[in-house]
């Protein structure tokens, strides 16, 4: 989490994972943060996890709503 004052909160905070082995994680310590914005959370907050192309799946599970979830019964 970050503070700036409420006419200074960016959009986006930019994060150049370039030559960033897979694998790696940054954290708040590692990201710069632009002028007048002030991290909240501890420095060793985790906010970046560079993932080998392989790890993340090419297809999302289909999800299966558990026996009485709301929607099932509706139908």
């Amino acid at each position: 989490m970050v503070s700036a004052p409420a006419v200074s909160v960016p959009e986006t905070i930019e994060v150049d994972i370039t030559d960033v082995a897979a694998g790696t994680v940054l954290t708040i310590a590692d990201i710069t943060l632009p002028k007048g914005v002030e991290a909240v959370s501890d420095a060793d907050t985790a906010v970046v996890n560079v993932a080998d192309e392989h790890a993340v799946a090419s297809e999302v599970p289909e999800v299966v709503p558990a026996e009485g979830d709301a929607e099932t019964e509706a139908e």
